[in-house]
């Protein structure tokens, strides 16, 4: 156990730093002043932007950590002000502004001198008057100053109270030069209007305005909060004694009943929340619930007469040079039949993609002049889509064609209710990823006479966002729908099909037989209980995969249920880039992470302006040029062919991806898939996440792990109960023949 000293303040410099993501920094660090001074020690803890040669006082206590020594937990810190010449050229050069490294900062201390500051922050059009500093420039760096002021002011008030760096650095360009009058007026905002916010630091806010404990807006708060709770697990509403219930355990105290039903009321009035027979709603997941069901129910509604296939199909098989059996013969028949609705489901080797195929063969045939979309949630799937078809295919967000982002994070498409999608069949692939806001996002822009199929594998993990729309649809009966059984496809990943299978049918000793079956040329299990020896054998079957079976980093994917520990995605990336990747010399560093020509990289957020279409969170790619000139350095990301250009600041954008968690990697395939397995992995356990991880595999399975975490993980059917009433909304509006278009 780590031995812990008093808490102290250090004035230190960084010299280096070893490790950072998501602004977690460790560094080392020189001790200018006091009985330590020149010491050079690590300082570990959450430093927004922390940058080489920046001073700090830091507030924190010394561990003597037993396996890394000694080292100094920060807990605050207070980034020091330049005060010579040669520090503020430093703090100009080191703010990620393109086109301001040291010999232009070096250009404004000259004409300046240490007014410069002052001159950015007052009149930055005076940079204008140095060569070389365009208005545009001069801009970019009044913002980053402001923003850095803006920073220091908004953490002396909130880092005392827990709240995260990169959660202040939030609110500041939400909220920019008005967040602390923000707070002062309500503290308890930002639970209102972000989202992803914890209650505590705000509520020690409060108290420290002398806010009492049954302050109404504490009252509001504490609902509200509960409810984008229930929303990070899946729920699109929690019955409302459980959102009393949870609001009270929120706020750790007992007011009384009255208290929260006028708390309760006011959000109603305010419309910020939406209460339905007994059923507690955050207003836009209500709003999108009723969309999807009215939308549903409209297509369930909107027949026409259908075509009769039977006559077209022999030349459709001919032509594809296939035979389609009994029920598929049936979905390709669905697809096309009175109703503009119906879902294709089947795990793998059932032909889904066959039947999609030819679903689009028959619709060509019948309307030449039809318009037909493909789409997925993800843009790996989508292209996945697009081979197996030989057509276009695109995620639902290029779809819909973003045009920006609120304030507050929602999504603004072109195609929507006023814009519907100019398609007569919409396809839509991997459904069992899509959740309740996307879905109402798409379910809105579908014209009135379009045609809609939707395909997936009611087996796998539910969304990351609430809902669980395929679950959801499948459990109406009124929407046709064709459930494929047979497994038609026997040739490479026979053995991987044959897992998937034995998992869902809970066959542990089916399972367990197939993972030691000599004969199996596609499913290998390597047994490994501790974390050392999984990552020893890993990185060992890796080296194999790749020298001597000629597998490239690119079709090689590492799947674990975790981001954090050992065997989690964030240590596993550093591990196997120097794998894959460690004689690359060329390379940039970002915030301690090294990005390498080669390296393999994840989109980690939207961003609708980067590109022609923009580039999506989840998407995969690989860095194919690091262009270094005088200031400015560069980074060129390859996404299936997209050459997408990165300036340094722009790195936070990204991630390693070498491995990913198995959530993240839902709706993908890859040709090997490496999934690692423990016990520390239990809470996360399940089937479904490890028929998940099998099925993303295409050519080859390699699970590395103890056998007993494959046992539970077979045998845990536990499935994480998820509020929804799409069923019963779909239900009501069906029987009843509402008015569907309001």
């Amino acid at each position: 156990m780590a031995k812990v000293s008093l808490e102290e303040n250090l004035k230190v410099e960084v010299i280096y730093i070893k490790y950072s993501r998501e602004n977690f920094v460790i560094a080392g660090a020189r001790i200018l002043e006091g009985d330590r001074q020149g010491e050079i020690i690590h300082i570990l803890g959450e430093i927004i932007n922390c940058r080489v040669r920046e001073r700090y006082l830091v507030t924190g206590q010394f561990v003597n950590n037993p396996n890394y020594g000694l080292q100094f937990q920060v807990k605050y810190y207070e980034k020091e002000r330049p005060n010579t010449p040669e520090r503020l050229i430093l703090y100009l050069s080191n703010l990620g502004v393109k086109g301001i490294g040291e010999k232009t900062a070096a250009k404004i201390v000259t004409k300046f001198g240490m007014d410069s500051l002052k001159i950015i922050l007052q009149d930055f059009s005076r940079l204008t008057e140095i060569k070389g500093i365009n208005f545009e420039k001069a801009e970019s760096l009044y913002q980053k100053v402001k923003e850095e002021y803006l920073f220091e002011e908004a953490f002396n008030l909130l880092a005392p109270l827990n709240l995260e760096p990169y959660q202040i650095k939030t609110l500041i360009k939400y909220y920019r030069e008005g967040l602390i009058d923000h707070l002062k007026e309500n503290p308890y905002k930002p639970i209102h209007e972000l989202f992803g916010f914890p209650f505590g630091p705000f509520d020690r806010l409060a108290q420290n305005m002398d806010f009492p404990p049954d302050h109404l807006y504490r009252i509001m708060a504490a609902i509200v909060f509960t409810l984008k709770q229930a929303q990070e697990q899946g729920h699109v509403y929690l019955p409302v004694e459980e959102a009393y219930q949870e609001a009270l355990q929120v706020l750790g105290e007992s007011p009384n009943f009255g208290a929260l039903e006028e708390g309760l009321m006011t959000l109603l009035k305010t419309g910020e929340l939406c209460l339905e027979q007994g059923r507690l709603y955050l207003k836009k997941l209500y709003e999108a619930e009723k969309t999807v069901a009215r939308k549903v129910a409209f297509l369930l509604t909107a027949t026409d007469n259908g075509y009769n296939i039977k006559n077209k199909l022999a030349s459709i098989e001919k032509k594809l040079g296939i035979s389609y059996d009994p029920l598929q013969k049936e979905a390709l028949s669905l697809s096309l039949a009175g109703k503009k609705l119906c879902i294709l489901t089947g795990g793998p080797g059932t032909g889904k993609t066959t039947v999609i195929k030819g679903l689009i063969e028959l619709y060509q045939m019948f309307y030449p002049l039809g318009k037909i979309a493909l789409a997925a949630p993800t843009g790996r799937a989508a292209k996945r889509l697009s081979e197996s078809t030989g057509m276009p295919a695109a995620t639902i967000h290029r779809l819909l064609g973003p045009e920006g982002e609120t304030r507050s994070g929602e999504i603004l498409f072109r195609y929507n209710k006023y814009e519907p999608l100019p398609y007569d069949l919409i396809i839509v692939d991997e459904v069992s990823m899509l959740d309740l806001p996307l879905a109402a996002a798409l379910f809105e822009a579908i014209s009135p006479g379009s045609r809609l199929v939707l395909v997936g594998d009611p087996d796998q993990l539910p969304p990351v966002g609430p809902g669980q729309l395929l679950k959801d649809l499948l459990a109406v009966d009124e929407i046709p729908r064709i459930s494929l059984k047979t497994v038609f496809r026997q040739g490479e990943d026979a053995g991987i099909i044959d897992a998937a299978h034995r998992i869902l049918a809970g066959d542990w000793p089916g399972l367990e037989q197939l993972l030691f079956a000599k004969e199996v040329d596609d499913v290998f299990f390597i047994k490994a209980t501790s974390t050392e020896k999984i990552i020893d054998f890993l990185l060992k079957a890796l080296k194999r995969l790749w020298e001597n079976y000629n597998f490239s980093p690119e079709e090689i994917t590492v799947l674990t249920p975790m981001r954090k520990g050992t065997l989690g995605v964030e240590n596993l990336n550093v591990l196997l880039q120097k794998l894959f990747n460690g004689d690359e010399k060329q390379e940039v560093r970002f915030l301690g992470t090294s990005f390498k020509v080669n390296d393999k990289v994840m989109q980690i957020k939207n961003n609708y302006e980067r590109g022609v279409d923009g580039v999506f969170n989840g998407e995969t790619g690989f860095i194919k040029k690091i262009i270094k000139s005088g200031d400015e350095e560069e980074v060129i990301v390859s996404f299936d062919g997209r050459n997408i250009k990165y300036h340094k600041a722009d790195l936070e954008e990204i991630t390693l991806s070498y491995a990913t968690t198995v959530h993240k990697a839902q709706g993908m395939e890859y040709p090997v898939v490496v999934l690692v397995l423990h016990n520390q992995h239990y809470p996360l356990l399940k089937r479904n996440l490890l028929y998940t991880a099998v099925t993303r595999a295409k050519k080859i399975l390699v699970i590395i792990g103890a056998p007993s975490a494959v046992r539970q993980a077979v045998l845990n059917l536990q499935e994480e109960k998820r509020y929804s009433s799409l069923p019963e909304r779909l239900r009501a509006i069906t029987k009843k023949g509402d008015e569907l278009a309001e």
